[in-house]
């Protein structure tokens, strides 16, 4: 993915949690690339009248989650946040994977591939 994942939510704390929560720290300029401005995607949230953006991160989301499940056999639930909003509302978390990015400044050239749903099949789209 490009971004570091951190362990969050009920797994840091509860021996037996239900899910095993993971969220993808994700540049905000990368995200606002792929999943339109931060401010709209939010307020989709809170609404839950999703545009086609939203629609697609949640695919994403999606993906990741059956793909670590596959993976692992451990109940995931994996998402991808834009950083400030994960800074905002992330206060306790662990660090899992730097998602194959150094700090320097070339780290954030990492392109992101996003599959979108068409009705004759799935696009990739960089």
């Amino acid at each position: 993915m490009g971004c570091p994942f951190y362990l969050v939510g009920s797994a840091l704390t509860n021996e037996d949690p239900r899910d095993i929560d993971l969220y993808g720290r994700m540049d905000n300029k990368w995200f606002e690339v792929h999943f339109g401005p931060i401010a709209t995607w939010e307020e989709e949230g809170k609404t839950g009248r999703w545009g086609p953006a939203r629609h697609s991160w949640s695919r994403l989301c999606v993906a990741l989650t059956a793909w670590g499940v596959q993976m692992t056999g451990l109940n995931l639930d994996v998402q991808v946040k834009p950083a400030s909003n994960f800074d905002r509302h992330t206060k306790e978390r662990a660090l899992v994977d730097q998602g194959l990015m150094d700090p320097s400044e070339e780290s954030q050239k990492v392109p992101v591939v996003i599959f979108m749903e068409k009705a004759d099949g799935v696009e990739e789209v960089t």
